[in-house]
C-alpha cells in the first residue's frame, strides 16, 4: 500500500481481502465468514445482513411482472373455444413464457446496474441495491432458459416454440441495443406485447384477426409510451434533464403525451370497426351490446393517462393495471357486455 503497513483501515466482504486486512490499521469486514474471523484479528468494524434470498430472487425475476403473460390466455376467450385441452396447454404456455421473460429481466438488470442505480426507483431492485450478490445472475438466466425451453419442446406445438424464440431474441435485443433508440425502444415494447397474443393463439391454433392485432399494436403502443412518460416525469420533479441508458430528455415529455394518448383512442377506434366485421356476427348473437364496450375502454385509456400526468402511475402501466380496483370494476363491466352480446 502506498500507505505503508498499518497506515490505512480496509473494508472489503471476501477471502480474497484477507493478506489486504491483516496489513491495515483496522479490519472493517462485511458479512464476514468464519474463515475470515480465525484469519484476521484487526477487525475493528463488521457489518452483517440476514437478507431473505428467496425472496430477493422472486423479486429479482419479477414474478409480478408476470402479469403480462395473461394476453397468451386471450386468443382462446375471444374465440369462445373454452376446452381443458387447450387451456391446459395455454398454462405451459404461461409458464414458458414467464422464465423466458424473467430470464431476460435478469440479463436486463445486469446491463443497466449502473442506470438503475441512478434512478430513484429502480435503485432498490435486487443487484443494484446490492442486497442480491451478482454471482446469482449467472445460475438464473441459464436455469430459467433452460425450463423455459424444455418444457415448451415437451409440452406445446413446434410453433409455439418458434414464437418464444423470436421474442427471446427481439427482447434480447430490445436489452442490449433497442432500449437505448428512442421511438425503436417503445415500438418493440408493442411488439412483445403483441407477440405474446400470437404465442396463445398458435399454441390452440386459432387464427388472429387482423383487426384486433392492429387494435393490440396500437394500444400495447400507448402503454409503452406511458412508461417512458412517468418515468420522464419523475426525472423532471428532481430537476434532471435525460434519462440514464435512455435516450429520451424532459423536454420529450408533451410529444410522448400527445403520441400516448391519441395511440389509446386509435386502438378504441380500431375496435369499433372490428364490431362491423363479419367475424363478429359470426361469434356474437348480440353484436350490437358489444359497442356498450366502447365508452369504458374510452375512459380506462384516458383515466390511467390522467393518473400518469398527475404523477400517481406506476413505472410500468400494466403492473398498475393489476393493482387498480377501478381497472378491475371497467373490465368486469366489459367482460358482463361480452357474455351478454353472446348470449
Amino acid at each position: 500500500s502506498i500507505y505503508g503497513e498499518g497506515g490505512f483501515d480496509y473494508i472489503g466482504d471476501s477471502s480474497k481481502d484477507i493478506y489486504v486486512w491483516k496489513s491495515a490499521r483496522n479490519a472493517i469486514v462485511v458479512n464476514p465468514t468464519k474463515e475470515i474471523k480465525s484469519s484476521i484479528d484487526n477487525i475493528s468494524e463488521t457489518f452483517e445482513y440476514n437478507y431473505n434470498i428467496p425472496k430477493l430472487i422472486v423479486k429479482e425475476i419479477r414474478v409480478y411482472q408476470w402479469i403480462k403473460n395473461f394476453l397468451i390466455f386471450f386468443p382462446i376467450l375471444l374465440a369462445h373455444r373454452l376446452i381443458f385441452d387447450d387451456f391446459l396447454k395455454l398454462i405451459y404456455a404461461f409458464f414458458a413464457f414467464s422464465f423466458i421473460a424473467s430470464a431476460v429481466y435478469v440479463l436486463n438488470d445486469l446491463m443497466d446496474l449502473e442506470s438503475d442505480r441512478a434512478h430513484p426507483r429502480k435503485k432498490n431492485r435486487p443487484f443494484a441495491s446490492g442486497n442480491l450478490p451478482i454471482i446469482f445472475a449467472f445460475f438464473l438466466i441459464p436455469e430459467l432458459l433452460f425450463g423455459s425451453i424444455v418444457l415448451s419442446l415437451l409440452t406445446l406445438p413446434i410453433e409455439f416454440f418458434i414464437v418464444l424464440i423470436v421474442y427471446f431474441f427481439i427482447t434480447t435485443a430490445y436489452s442490449f441495443i433497442l432500449k437505448k433508440q428512442y421511438v425503436m425502444d417503445i415500438i418493440t415494447l408493442a411488439v412483445l406485447y403483441t407477440i405474446r397474443l400470437v404465442a396463445g393463439a398458435v399454441t390452440v391454433d386459432i387464427p388472429i384477426s387482423p383487426w384486433f392485432m392492429s387494435f393490440s399494436v396500437f394500444i400495447f403502443f400507448s402503454l409503452a409510451v406511458l412508461k417512458r412518460y412517468t418515468e420522464l416525469l419523475t426525472l423532471k420533479e428532481l430537476n434532471k434533464k435525460q434519462t440514464s441508458g435512455r435516450d429520451y430528455f424532459v423536454d420529450d415529455i408533451q410529444l410522448l403525451s400527445g403520441l400516448g394518448t391519441s395511440s389509446g383512442l386509435l386502438s378504441v377506434l380500431i375496435f369499433a370497426l372490428y364490431l362491423n366485421s363479419p367475424e363478429v356476427t359470426e361469434l356474437y348473437s348480440n353484436p350490437i351490446m358489444l359497442y356498450l364496450i366502447i365508452p369504458f375502454l374510452m375512459y380506462w385509456i384516458t383515466r390511467i393517462w390522467f393518473k400518469a400526468h398527475r404523477g400517481q402511475m406506476h413505472d410500468d402501466p400494466i403492473v398498475f393495471t393489476g393493482k387498480d380496483v377501478s381497472s378491475y370494476v371497467v373490465f368486469f363491466i366489459i367482460a358482463v357486455i361480452i357474455v351478454g352480446a353472446s348470449l
